[in-house]
């Protein structure tokens, strides 16, 4: 699932590279960076709104997985790991 900051990016990256055409892929992360801390939380919403849903959708895929496969690849590392 992505956060609320990876949606707005994703979706504001292109934009930035038309705006900002010599800029590096470092400036147009620092480019999307400051948009983002100087949007208030209103402008957030949606993004927000997107990373709450996208969220939700992976634990409902996560436990379909589980209720199919029992614990995940990682789950089983990390009970090997405590087990040692």
């Amino acid at each position: 699932a992505q956060n609320a900051f990876m949606w707005f990016a994703n979706a504001k990256r292109p934009l930035m590279r038309e705006e900002h055409p010599s800029a590096s892929v470092g400036d147009i992360g620092k480019l999307l960076g400051e948009a983002w801390r100087n949007m208030d939380e209103g402008a957030r919403a949606e993004w927000n709104d997107k990373a709450t849903a996208d969220k939700e959708r992976y634990e409902r895929e996560l436990a379909a997985f589980k209720a199919e496969h029992g614990e995940t690849r990682a789950e089983k590392m990390k009970k090997e790991r405590a087990a040692e």
